[in-house]
């Protein structure tokens, strides 16, 4: 994955908006999957954005990892309960 480009939610409204290219190069391994998505939650403080800002990151998470809104959000979820993915 090249994130280097992706480092606030500037960014992740920019490439939501379609302004900004990125790829996934993850296999179809669940774990690899669910690692980077506790890593984006992490790396992006999650638990403590606002409304707007948890949007934004289940937004760029659902359509970088393929899942539908319904799983990445059962995901933030546990994440916000455990800590982990």
């Amino acid at each position: 994955m090249d994130e280097t480009r992706i480092g606030t939610l500037e960014d992740i409204a920019q490439f939501l908006l379609g302004t900004a290219e990125t790829s996934l190069n993850l296999d179809d391994d669940k774990d690899d999957v669910y690692g980077w998505i506790e890593h984006t939650l992490v790396r992006f403080r999650y638990m403590w954005l606002g409304k707007k800002g948890r949007g934004l990151i289940l937004r760029y998470i659902e359509r970088l990892s393929g899942y539908c809104r319904q799983h990445v959000s059962k995901l933030a979820r546990q994440y916000r309960k455990t800590g982990r993915v």
